[in-house]
């Protein structure tokens, strides 16, 4: 049975979830270096996500965010912060399901990722460009 979203997640979760379409993500592995996952049939990504509304101490700021979720012991996760990948099929479930029926959903997701090591020029914020994502 899936966790219950933490307090700050909880009204977005019922209300304002939404897909996140991403080419790929990247996570650390033990050894800290930077891996990216893709899926293997070369598809986008569907992040699980919520849409949250973000307002500065003063009152000054405010921001519509997208946070992408994430479940807890997936099996691409080595840390807190996975992103909660979709099942293709899942996607009008994520948006229109109950809140029990979306929290089943956020389970890790059959064999359709890859993962390949980056180098480590991608844990320098200093550094932008497509060649951080070259083989």
């Amino acid at each position: 049975m899936p966790e219950p979203p933490k307090p700050r997640a909880r009204e977005p979760f019922k209300t304002r979830r939404c897909v996140v379409p991403a080419t790929g993500f990247t996570k650390p592995k033990g050894d800290k270096t930077a891996h990216l996952a893709t899926r293997k049939d070369r598809q986008p990504i569907a992040l699980a996500g919520l849409l949250d509304h973000w307002v500065s101490i003063d009152k000054v700021e405010r921001k519509e965010t997208v946070v992408a979720t994430a479940p807890r012991h997936s099996r691409y996760s080595s840390m807190n912060g996975c992103p909660c990948v979709l099942e293709l099929e899942d996607i009008e479930a994520w948006l229109r399901a109950s809140p029990d029926e979306a929290a089943a959903l956020m389970r890790p997701v059959k064999d359709v990722l890859r993962e390949r090591p980056l180098g480590k020029a991608i844990n320098n914020v200093k550094n932008n460009g497509p060649e951080l994502l070259a083989p």
